[in-house]
C-alpha cells in the first residue's frame, strides 16, 4: 500500500461464511477510522479468527467494531495493527475514568 494505510469496512456475510475480504465501500484511511473509534468512543473486538492469511492484506486483522444497533466487521492491515493498538488501548483507559451512571449501588424493588 502507498501513502497511509487504510481499513476495509467488510460485508460481514462475506468473512462469516467464506473468510473473504469483500469491501462494503471504499477504503477509510487509518487516520480518520481510529479519530473516529476515538471520538465516538467505539469498542473495537479482536477475533479470534480474524487473522487474516494470504493475499495482500497477510499479516492483517479483521476486527468487530461495535455500533448502536449492530457489529461492523473491519480489516486492519498488518502495518496498521500497532497504531490500532495503541488506540485502542487509549479508548478502554478513557473509557475506565468516566463516571458510571449511576454513581452508587443500585437497590431492586419488588
Amino acid at each position: 500500500m502507498n501513502g497511509e494505510p487504510c481499513v476495509l469496512w467488510l460485508v460481514p456475510k462475506a468473512w462469516e461464511d467464506e473468510g473473504r475480504l469483500v469491501a462494503q465501500h471504499a477504503p477509510l484511511p487509518l487516520g480518520s477510522w481510529l479519530q473516529t473509534l476515538r471520538d465516538e468512543g467505539l469498542g473495537v473486538t479482536y477475533l479470534s479468527e480474524g487473522q487474516i492469511i494470504g493475499g495482500p492484506w497477510h499479516g492483517g486483522q479483521v476486527v468487530a467494531v461495535e455500533g448502536e444497533l449492530a457489529y461492523h466487521l473491519f480489516a486492519v492491515p498488518a502495518e496498521a495493527l500497532p497504531l490500532l493498538h495503541d488506540a485502542v488501548r487509549a479508548i478502554n483507559d478513557h473509557a475506565r475514568r468516566r463516571p458510571v451512571w449511576p454513581a452508587g449501588p443500585i437497590t431492586a424493588r419488588c
